[in-house]
């Protein structure tokens, strides 16, 4: 008889419970990682972030995707009559420049009373030109808000550029933080 056989006998005779593998040897079945948490809710035609006190409307023939808690963006909204997308970011600390964007050239910044936020502080502006022409353009409006900047992107294809600017700019204006 092997060794381990007569240990595991002398266990049954003993009443002893056989000996067992260090815990470390256990295989565990390979498990993706859990779902982040979602940056925020839709509830009533409005995107409501849970961390940052932010909402915006949702309206008719908008659909919406939220970001992940951890992500800096939070929100991407798709407009399919104009091809349009508004992307809302936000990062820790205020630095009011554009965000580098792969295979895209920010040609324009500025800083003034502009964009449609509708706020009554100056933010920055910015258009990036994508290398490939047939790529959307992409407009940003930064801020800073509560020591974070914010970055709004309105992507407008060139087939409807001025439509989905508009598109853009309307639901632009409905963001709000409700605690200011």
């Amino acid at each position: 008889m092997t060794h381990l056989a007569l240990l595991v006998l002398g266990g049954v005779l003993t009443g002893c419970p056989p000996p067992q593998p260090p815990a470390e040897t256990w295989i565990t079945p390979n498990r993706p990682p859990p779902p982040a948490p979602p940056a925020g809710e839709i509830a009533d035609g409005r995107y409501r972030d849970h961390r940052h006190v932010f909402t915006l409307a949702i309206p008719p023939g908008w659909q919406a995707t939220v970001g992940d808690e951890a992500s800096a963006l939070r929100v991407t909204l798709h407009h399919a009559a104009t091809g349009a997308r508004v992307e809302v970011w936000t990062f820790s600390g205020v630095e009011l420049r554009p965000r580098p964007r792969a295979a895209c050239r920010w040609t324009f910044t500025d800083s003034g009373p502009y964009g449609p936020l509708g706020l009554q502080q100056p933010v920055v502006t910015a258009n990036c030109m994508p290398d490939d022409p047939a790529q959307p353009r992409v407009f940003a409006t930064i801020l800073g808000r509560r020591g974070r900047t914010w970055q709004f992107e309105t992507h407008a294809p060139g087939r409807a550029l001025g439509e989905a600017i508009d598109a853009a700019d309307a639901v632009l204006a409905t963001a709000e933080w409700p605690q200011d």
